[in-house]
């Protein structure tokens, strides 16, 4: 009989003797002869605490992870059993934690515990069980396993390529398991222990230059029931910085009305776009720059003259200061 049967039947036992007891303590006092007085009311029950069914079991190279919710406020004590192949069957838990000794989850959906796999453990059951501050004990959780397919070992040379819309990081495929044997069991990697991918590169759109980004990769060796994952890589830091300058401003047009030159361009749709500079060409001078940072898309020109040809360009500015190539010129005659 499994542990987990022994300690269901165990307080089935449990209830159905407290039953019989409150039964015949209603039901004595009235069964003797000339007695007609009941007795004062009896406290309810006391029940023991309530358990789980949603206990799941992560092995982490030679580790376990145990993640589970309580499932009472009312909870003192956590109490986890182990079953292996060879050993003795026993109600023992291998492990008992106070609550303020749980350690939570790193995304806050409940709480961890970590225990070292039993050596040449092929595969070994767990579950739990909870006791409250009167030291009553719950029935138990559901029962999980571990499996004995090999941890891979932990992916190395982790390295970063920073895009304009996203950043791709890479690392080396792990060449044995933790254990020397080879291949390596992979099946994917799990990246910030939340990204499942298939292969050795992981995209993230979710940066923002400036601000520093951490990496961590783990391989994992088996998917499911349960999930089998390697040692985390060392981390990778990285803060981006902005080196990509907008596109270049199109449709420029130039027209000249009443001794000014107005010069129109078509909008840049970058994020980050700070504003556009106007260039401006003598025919057969040199080009300079004739604007301020612009947040308009339209500059007006004073200062031509009568008889001259002029060409203009416009370049676009994002708030790093990165500037696009000049934009295809737009040439005018100023005449009467």
């Amino acid at each position: 009989m499994s542990p987990a049967m022994r300690v269901e039947k165990e307080f089935s036992s449990r209830r159905t003797w407290a039953r019989s007891v409150v039964l015949i303590s209603l039901i004595g006092p009235m069964a003797g002869p000339g007695c007609a007085k009941v007795g004062d009311p009896l406290p309810p029950l006391s029940q023991p605490p309530p358990t789980i069914r949603t206990l799941t079991l992560v092995q982490v190279d030679d580790r376990v992870q145990l993640h589970f919710p309580l499932a009472s406020s009312e909870t003192d004590q956590v109490r986890i059993h182990r079953s292996c192949p060879g050993e003795n069957i026993t109600l023992e838990p291998v492990l008992t934690l106070y609550r303020r000794q749980l350690r939570r989850r790193d995304d806050g959906s409940g709480y961890r515990v970590e225990l070292e796999l039993p050596e040449d453990a092929t595969s070994c059951g767990y579950f739990l069980r909870f006791a409250d501050l009167d030291g009553l004990i719950s029935p138990p959780s559901n029962l999980v396993r571990t499996a004995s397919v090999k941890a891979a070992s932990a992916p190395r040379n982790l390295r970063c390529e920073v895009n304009s819309n996203h950043l791709r990081l890479e690392w080396n495929r792990p060449e044995s398991n933790h254990d020397g044997s080879r291949p390596a069991n992979v099946v994917g990697y799990l990246v910030n222990s939340r990204y499942r991918v298939a292969t050795e590169v992981f995209r993230d759109p979710e940066f923002r230059f400036g601000h520093p980004k951490r990496y961590s990769v783990q391989a994992v060796s088996h998917d499911a029931d349960p999930l089998i994952l390697s040692q985390a890589s060392d981390t990778l830091i990285i803060v981006p910085e902005d080196s990509f300058a907008p596109g270049s401003p199109q449709n420029v047009t130039a027209v000249y009305w009443e001794s000014e030159v107005r010069v129109y361009w078509d909008p840049n749709r970058e994020a980050d776009l700070a504003g556009y500079f106007v260039y401006r060409e003598l025919e057969g001078g040199t080009v300079r720059k004739i604007s301020p940072l612009l947040q308009d898309r339209m500059f007006t020109d004073t200062t031509v003259r009568e008889g001259e040809t002029y060409r203009y360009r416009v370049s676009a500015v994002d708030k790093s200061d990165n500037e696009s190539p000049p934009s295809p010129e737009a040439r005018i005659a100023v005449r009467n």
